[in-house]
Formats: C-alpha cells, structure tokens, sequence
C-alpha cells in the first residue's frame, strides 16, 4: 500500500504488522522446539532496504516499521536463542524484478532512477537473494547471528 503516513488507515496499519512481522515470531516460536531438539539450526527472515532507509516517491510507513522491527526482532531472538545453537537471521533484499517490482522497470524513468540509485551496475537477480540466504543457513555462515545482511547492489550504503 503505497498511502502517505498521515492518510494510512489503522486497520492497514495492522493488517501489514501482522504480515511482516507478527507472522514471523509466530512461526519462530512454532518451530523454536523442534529446533531445538535438533541441537543447533536457523532461521531467517526475509526484510527489505524499507526497514532502513526511506524511498522517495514510495510512502509505506507501516511497511517500512514492520521491516525495520523484525530486523529488531531478528536479533533478539538471536541473543535469546544462542545457547541452543540457534542462529537468527534477516536478509533485507533491495529492488529485483518481480511480479510486484515489474512495473518499475518497464517504464523508462523509473528504470534509470533505479540503476542511477544502485552503485553496482548490474540488476539483482533472484540467485542473488538466494545466495545470501544459503549463506546463512549453510556452514558459510555458522558463526553469523543477529545480523541484517542487505542484498540491495549498495543501495543502503550510499
């Protein structure tokens, strides 16, 4: 829902909490003990450059503080759950072509708005979503927890 902050109704409000990250911790803690049982795993969550930094031109106030606290919650489930060997984790994806993102690389302006805000100069791709998760739930990762890592071609870090 793309609704400036001051006009988003509250039943919004909460239908996207709820979603991005109420959800979350539901499912954290349905699989919390069978994790456990396991003797070490992970998990991770799927954020977006939205819970950290503004984008002009797209209001998602509720979007963006639902993203930004489960990066929060990521972490503190993190220190909560590392004496059981469980690592938690998000990855904060920035701009991929998608069903949802389509349309912003179809039209010429906001395509060049996108690779003229992205400091790498190649488009993400799904692999490239995909690897950072691997990453964290592979022995790649073993020693990473309570981490936010941005997928965004440097979006974040301008």
């Amino acid at each position: 829902m793309n609704t400036r902050a001051e006009s988003e109704p509250l039943d919004a409000v909460r239908r996207t909490m709820d979603l991005n990250l109420l959800a979350p911790l539901l499912l954290a803690q349905a699989v919390f003990l069978h994790i456990r049982a396991l003797g070490r795993g992970a998990i991770v969550n799927v954020s977006s450059i939205s819970g950290r930094v503004g984008i002009p031109g797209i209001p998602q106030a509720s979007y963006a503080a639902s993203k930004a606290g489960l990066s929060g919650l990521s972490a503190e489930l993190a220190v909560q759950w590392a004496r059981h060997s469980i690592r938690v984790n998000t990855v904060a994806p920035g701009f991929f072509r998608s069903e949802i993102t389509g349309p912003l690389y179809e039209g010429e302006r906001t395509a060049e708005y996108l690779r003229r805000n992205t400091p790498l100069p190649k488009e993400g791709t799904a692999d490239d979503f995909v690897g950072a998760g691997l990453w964290l739930v592979g022995d790649a990762g073993s020693y990473v927890t309570g981490q936010t890592a941005f997928v965004d071609g440097g979006w974040t870090a301008r």
